[in-house]
Protein backbone atom coordinates (compact mmCIF):
# COMPACT_ATOMS: atom_id res chain seq x y z
CA UNK A 1 0.00 0.00 0.00
CA UNK A 2 1.15 3.35 -0.92
CA UNK A 3 1.24 6.44 0.92
CA UNK A 4 -1.54 7.87 -1.32
CA UNK A 5 -3.44 5.29 0.06
CA UNK A 6 -2.86 5.73 3.55
CA UNK A 7 -3.74 8.47 5.88
CA UNK A 8 -2.72 8.28 9.37
CA UNK A 9 -5.15 10.77 11.89
CA UNK A 10 -3.85 11.59 15.47
CA UNK A 11 -5.69 12.66 18.29
CA UNK A 12 -4.42 15.03 21.43
CA UNK A 13 -6.42 15.70 24.09
CA UNK A 14 -6.04 19.06 25.27
CA UNK A 15 -3.67 19.88 28.68
CA UNK A 16 -5.18 20.38 31.87
CA UNK A 17 -7.33 23.56 33.19
CA UNK A 18 -8.35 24.68 36.67
CA UNK A 19 -11.95 23.48 35.77
CA UNK A 20 -10.35 19.95 34.96
CA UNK A 21 -8.82 19.74 38.68
CA UNK A 22 -12.29 21.15 40.07
CA UNK A 23 -14.22 18.63 38.05
CA UNK A 24 -16.48 21.27 36.17
CA UNK A 25 -18.30 20.37 33.30
CA UNK A 26 -16.36 22.31 30.90
CA UNK A 27 -18.63 21.78 27.58
CA UNK A 28 -18.09 25.12 25.35
CA UNK A 29 -17.11 27.33 27.37
CA UNK A 30 -13.22 28.42 26.90
CA UNK A 31 -11.20 27.48 29.91
CA UNK A 32 -7.16 28.01 29.19
CA UNK A 33 -4.81 26.02 29.97
CA UNK A 34 -3.15 26.83 33.47
CA UNK A 35 0.37 26.13 34.19
CA UNK A 36 0.07 22.57 34.78
CA UNK A 37 -1.24 22.27 31.11
CA UNK A 38 0.64 23.75 29.71
CA UNK A 39 3.83 22.13 30.95
CA UNK A 40 1.58 18.95 29.70
CA UNK A 41 1.35 20.96 26.27
CA UNK A 42 4.83 20.94 26.03
CA UNK A 43 5.69 17.76 26.85
CA UNK A 44 3.77 16.09 24.13
CA UNK A 45 4.85 18.55 21.66
CA UNK A 46 8.38 17.08 22.92
CA UNK A 47 7.18 13.61 22.01
CA UNK A 48 7.31 14.73 18.30
CA UNK A 49 9.71 15.29 15.65
CA UNK A 50 9.74 17.64 12.14
CA UNK A 51 8.00 15.65 9.50
CA UNK A 52 5.74 13.60 12.07
CA UNK A 53 2.51 15.32 11.54
CA UNK A 54 1.70 17.35 7.97
CA UNK A 55 -0.95 19.29 9.45
CA UNK A 56 -2.58 20.38 12.94
CA UNK A 57 -6.54 20.98 13.26
CA UNK A 58 -7.91 21.82 16.31
CA UNK A 59 -10.90 22.63 18.42
CA UNK A 60 -11.09 26.54 18.36
CA UNK A 61 -11.66 26.69 21.94
CA UNK A 62 -8.51 28.22 23.78
CA UNK A 63 -7.60 25.42 25.84
CA UNK A 64 -7.07 22.65 22.67
CA UNK A 65 -5.68 26.21 20.47
CA UNK A 66 -3.16 26.18 23.06
CA UNK A 67 -2.13 22.91 22.96
CA UNK A 68 -1.92 22.79 19.13
CA UNK A 69 0.15 25.66 19.38
CA UNK A 70 2.80 24.44 21.03
CA UNK A 71 2.88 21.15 19.07
CA UNK A 72 2.74 23.10 16.00
CA UNK A 73 5.69 25.30 17.32
CA UNK A 74 7.40 21.96 18.00
CA UNK A 75 7.06 20.50 13.97
CA UNK A 76 7.97 23.96 12.45
CA UNK A 77 3.85 24.03 11.43
CA UNK A 78 2.93 27.31 10.77
CA UNK A 79 -0.98 27.15 10.26
CA UNK A 80 -2.91 25.62 12.90
CA UNK A 81 -6.61 24.88 11.17
CA UNK A 82 -9.33 25.48 13.49
CA UNK A 83 -12.27 23.54 13.37
CA UNK A 84 -15.77 23.61 15.95
CA UNK A 85 -16.69 20.60 15.34
CA UNK A 86 -13.85 19.38 17.31
CA UNK A 87 -15.49 20.84 20.40
CA UNK A 88 -16.46 18.90 23.64
CA UNK A 89 -19.77 18.00 24.20
CA UNK A 90 -22.38 21.03 24.65
CA UNK A 91 -23.64 20.22 28.18
CA UNK A 92 -26.04 22.96 28.58
CA UNK A 93 -27.29 24.48 31.79
CA UNK A 94 -25.22 21.81 33.55
CA UNK A 95 -21.68 23.59 32.15
CA UNK A 96 -19.52 24.99 34.66
CA UNK A 97 -21.41 22.95 37.70
CA UNK A 98 -19.75 20.46 39.54
CA UNK A 99 -21.41 16.73 40.50
CA UNK A 100 -22.26 18.24 43.83
CA UNK A 101 -23.65 21.37 42.42
CA UNK A 102 -25.52 19.23 40.12
CA UNK A 103 -27.12 17.13 42.60
CA UNK A 104 -28.44 19.83 44.58
CA UNK A 105 -29.77 22.01 41.62
CA UNK A 106 -31.53 18.69 39.76
CA UNK A 107 -30.41 15.72 41.80
CA UNK A 108 -28.16 14.04 39.52
CA UNK A 109 -24.24 13.55 39.47
CA UNK A 110 -23.84 13.08 36.25
CA UNK A 111 -24.85 14.45 32.66
CA UNK A 112 -28.43 12.82 31.08
CA UNK A 113 -28.47 12.56 27.59
CA UNK A 114 -31.90 14.22 27.93
CA UNK A 115 -33.12 17.16 25.92
CA UNK A 116 -34.81 18.99 28.97
CA UNK A 117 -31.16 19.24 30.48
CA UNK A 118 -29.92 20.55 27.00
CA UNK A 119 -27.32 18.17 27.18
CA UNK A 120 -25.87 16.65 23.68
CA UNK A 121 -26.60 13.24 22.63
CA UNK A 122 -23.32 10.80 22.82
CA UNK A 123 -24.91 10.12 18.67
CA UNK A 124 -24.59 13.81 18.03
CA UNK A 125 -20.81 14.52 19.63
CA UNK A 126 -19.36 11.44 17.72
CA UNK A 127 -21.10 12.52 14.51
CA UNK A 128 -19.52 15.66 14.43
CA UNK A 129 -16.54 14.58 15.64
CA UNK A 130 -16.32 12.04 12.32
CA UNK A 131 -18.18 14.66 10.02
CA UNK A 132 -14.76 16.62 10.98
CA UNK A 133 -12.19 13.86 10.52
CA UNK A 134 -13.41 12.41 7.35
CA UNK A 135 -13.54 15.91 5.74
CA UNK A 136 -10.13 16.85 6.85
CA UNK A 137 -9.00 13.24 5.55
CA UNK A 138 -10.56 13.28 2.24
CA UNK A 139 -9.10 16.44 1.37
CA UNK A 140 -5.85 15.98 2.14
CA UNK A 141 -5.11 11.59 1.56
CA UNK A 142 -2.08 10.07 2.24
CA UNK A 143 -1.20 13.17 4.56
CA UNK A 144 -0.47 12.70 8.60
CA UNK A 145 -3.40 15.04 10.38
CA UNK A 146 -3.22 15.43 13.96
CA UNK A 147 -6.64 16.93 15.58
CA UNK A 148 -6.35 18.56 18.83
CA UNK A 149 -9.67 17.90 20.86
CA UNK A 150 -11.67 17.24 23.89
CA UNK A 151 -11.62 14.38 26.41
CA UNK A 152 -15.67 13.63 26.06
CA UNK A 153 -15.11 14.15 21.78
CA UNK A 154 -12.48 11.79 21.29
CA UNK A 155 -13.98 9.06 23.88
CA UNK A 156 -17.04 9.16 21.57
CA UNK A 157 -15.24 8.65 18.56
CA UNK A 158 -12.95 6.05 19.93
CA UNK A 159 -16.31 4.11 21.60
CA UNK A 160 -17.96 4.40 18.29
CA UNK A 161 -14.99 3.33 16.31
CA UNK A 162 -14.15 0.27 18.70
CA UNK A 163 -17.60 -0.24 19.40
CA UNK A 164 -17.54 0.06 23.10
CA UNK A 165 -20.01 2.85 25.15
CA UNK A 166 -17.93 2.52 28.21
CA UNK A 167 -14.81 2.85 27.02
CA UNK A 168 -12.46 5.25 29.44
CA UNK A 169 -10.13 8.24 29.27
CA UNK A 170 -8.72 9.82 27.16
CA UNK A 171 -6.71 11.70 29.73
CA UNK A 172 -5.11 15.42 29.78
CA UNK A 173 -2.04 15.36 26.24
CA UNK A 174 -2.36 11.60 25.48
CA UNK A 175 -1.86 10.88 21.92
CA UNK A 176 -4.17 8.12 19.66
CA UNK A 177 -3.50 7.52 16.61
CA UNK A 178 -5.61 5.31 13.66
CA UNK A 179 -4.42 4.79 10.01
CA UNK A 180 -7.02 4.87 7.26
CA UNK A 181 -6.93 2.79 4.31
CA UNK A 182 -8.97 0.93 1.76
CA UNK A 183 -10.22 -1.64 4.21
CA UNK A 184 -10.99 0.54 6.92
CA UNK A 185 -9.83 2.32 9.81
CA UNK A 186 -6.82 0.36 12.42
CA UNK A 187 -6.29 1.52 15.32
CA UNK A 188 -2.83 1.46 16.47
CA UNK A 189 -2.54 3.52 19.73
CA UNK A 190 -5.05 4.69 22.54
CA UNK A 191 -4.87 7.41 25.20
CA UNK A 192 -0.44 6.79 25.36
CA UNK A 193 0.52 8.97 27.76
CA UNK A 194 4.08 7.79 27.76
CA UNK A 195 5.17 11.26 27.57
CA UNK A 196 4.42 12.47 31.44
CA UNK A 197 6.32 9.87 32.71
Amino acid sequence: MNKQEMTRIGFVRHGHTDWNGAGRLQGHRDIPLNENGKKQAQAIAARFTAGDWDLIVSSDLSRAKETAAKIAERLGISVVYEDERLRERHYGPLEGTTAEERLERWGITGFPEDPAYGVESNESLGERGWACVNDWSRNHPGKSILFVSHGGTIRMMFSILMGDPELRGPDNTSLSVIKRGPKGDVILLYNCISHLD
